[in-house]
């Protein structure tokens, strides 16, 4: 079974995580966040779909 994973943070530093086992789930998750805050950044199975906020020590990756 493949896990596709939606990552988030907002400008503020907070986010989070959620593994989906359906890509659908997954991309339906990446819409609803990308759109109650369109200054996150998101990312989709570790691809930034959303680059929202730019932060110069984030810019590189998600674990900044």
């Amino acid at each position: 079974m493949n896990t596709h994973t939606v990552t988030w943070k907002y400008a503020d530093g907070t986010g989070g995580r959620c593994d989906f086992g359906e890509y659908e789930s997954a991309f339906a998750w990446m819409l609803v966040v990308a759109e109650q805050s369109p200054q996150a950044r998101v990312w989709f199975d570790d691809a930034v779909v959303q680059l929202g906020f730019t932060n110069a020590n984030d810019i590189e990756g998600r674990h900044s």
